[in-house]
């Protein structure tokens, strides 16, 4: 039996794509309810929420450990800066979660989701979506690090076409010196345009600073 734990980052970035994780593990022999898959019962000591694995290199540690032996597939979804500005940022959210289930070799019984909404054309009798999820539930944990660590270092490797944004410190949020360099430089065609905006407009540092 086989469980997922879903989960997106970048969705307050003001540049580049918006990217899920759908991270599936084997079950315990006995079949457990899915309020049963929380953080203090992890067979992974210490997986949580990404945003609480800080410094980086702790969080670092946790996405080797995961990938060398802990879970049996994953599958990434990943969603441009273009698509996000035709299609806004909550429709862009549910295509991440569909297209990184749909990138999955092995097909799960439940999917424990992090966010507001249901997966889209998953039996809703199999599937248990909360805000924070993330920080309850072991899966969902795992696949916010997964996540956190890909975007990451894509981030990085795309700020080398773009030194000026400082994407590879960033990752594209909206930290100060990322800002200034949009009003200065401009925007490019990795920014989402309805995200800066009011940076271009008013000047404001109107963004989360914080990484996410």
């Amino acid at each position: 039996m086989f469980i997922c734990g879903l989960d997106e980052v970048g969705r307050g970035a003001l540049a580049g794509p918006l990217m899920a994780v759908a991270a599936v593990f084997v079950t315990p022999s006995k079949l457990l309810r899915w309020d049963e898959y929380e953080t203090e019962n992890s067979p992974i000591s210490g997986v949580d929420d990404s945003k609480k694995l800080s410094p980086t290199k702790r969080r670092n540690t946790f996405y080797r450990i995961l990938r060398r032996e802990s879970f049996v597939d994953f599958g990434i979804g990943e969603v441009s800066a273009n698509e996000i500005n035709n299609v806004g940022i909550d429709r862009a959210n549910s295509l991440a979660f569909e297209r990184a289930v749909r990138d999955l070799r092995y097909m799960p019984e439940f999917v424990l989701i992090d966010g507001d909404n249901p997966l889209f054309g998953w039996d809703t009798q199999h599937q248990h979506h909360e805000p924070r999820a993330d920080g309850r539930f072991w899966p969902v944990g795992a696949a916010s690090i997964l996540a956190k660590v890909i975007r990451d270092d894509f981030m990085a490797e795309l700020s080398k076409d773009y030194p000026c944004y400082g994407w590879e410190n960033n990752a594209g949020y909206g930290s100060k010196d990322h800002m200034e360099a949009v009003r200065t430089m401009g925007p490019c065609s990795l920014h989402r345009a309805q995200f800066i905006r009011k940076i271009l407009l008013k000047g404001s540092d109107h963004a989360d600073p914080s990484p996410i």
